[in-house]
């Protein structure tokens, strides 16, 4: 069992032998933790891309960025790229059937059906990071789970690139 992303399936299936063909790999979501908080719908990552306009946008840079978004990145062709070529589940909604036309077509869709199910989708902590920030979390990260550091170390570390 690992725990990993959506990335990892094309990589499995390329260069795992037969592992992803003879139907020995499979996947799930967390399972609730009875009497946690939280919703199980609820998820957090990258399952395949996601675009993004900053805040600090004009509304004129905003609509130009939409209409980028619609005509030149989320055409028809396109989605059928990131599913056909790419083994990935595109940033539209409405693309079932050509999810369900692919070979990856079961992964394919667990993925999209978390995400487009997901109340609360929150992006991959590591991800929104500057670059950074992202180095120094998932190094203090390894250090926690190899009793490196404390919790609190861990803190102070994180605390210490903010802004950076």
């Amino acid at each position: 069992m690992m725990l990993h992303g959506g990335w990892t399936y094309g990589s499995m299936k390329n260069d795992g032998g037969k592992f992803v063909s003879s139907g020995q790999l499979g996947w799930m979501n967390f399972p609730p933790v009875e009497g946690g908080k939280g919703d199980p719908a609820d998820t957090v990552g990258n399952p395949g891309q996601y675009l993004a306009i900053s805040s600090k946008a004009s509304a004129e840079q905003k609509e130009t960025a939409k209409k980028f978004f619609q005509t030149g990145v989320l055409d028809q062709e396109e989605v059928k790229a990131w599913v056909n070529e790419g083994g990935s589940v595109p940033v539209v909604k409405g693309t079932e059937s050509v999810l369900a036309a692919s070979p990856d077509a079961d992964f394919l869709k667990f993925v999209y059906d978390t995400s487009v199910n997901a109340k609360v989708f929150a992006q991959s902590w590591d991800q929104a990071l500057s670059p950074t920030a992202a180095e120094a979390l998932l190094d203090n990260i390894a250090k926690l789970f190899q009793n490196q550091v404390s919790p609190q170390q861990w803190v102070t570390n994180m605390n210490q690139v903010i802004g950076k």
